[in-house]
């Protein structure tokens, strides 16, 4: 993240380079951390194990952690770098002027 002069006067240009499928899918599996243990002890504990609603709501809960982790590995070995540019007010900008 370089700040640097826009073309502009007045202006503070910043490029950020990312991957916004990764980001999603990395946040979302951090996030999973704590949905996913809780349903599989719920799986244990309670041995849910058999094809109940409640038992399938409970599986599939623990098995999206998994599916969002292999996403976010995926898209972060084939996604191209996205750039995208940030124009903030330049604080300086007054007293460039008057120079």
């Amino acid at each position: 993240m370089r700040l640097r002069p826009a073309t502009e006067q007045g202006w503070i240009e910043r490029r950020i380079v990312f991957r916004p499928k990764t980001r999603f899918f990395t946040v979302l599996s951090i996030l999973w951390l704590l949905v996913s243990p809780s349903a599989a002890s719920a799986l244990i504990h309670h041995q849910i194990f058999s094809l109940s609603s409640l038992g399938i709501f409970f599986w599939i809960l623990v098995s999206l952690h998994p599916l969002f982790f292999l996403l976010a590995l995926y898209f972060r070995l084939t996604e191209p770098k996205q750039v995208v540019k940030q124009r903030f007010l330049d604080p300086n900008y007054d007293f460039w002027r008057e120079n």
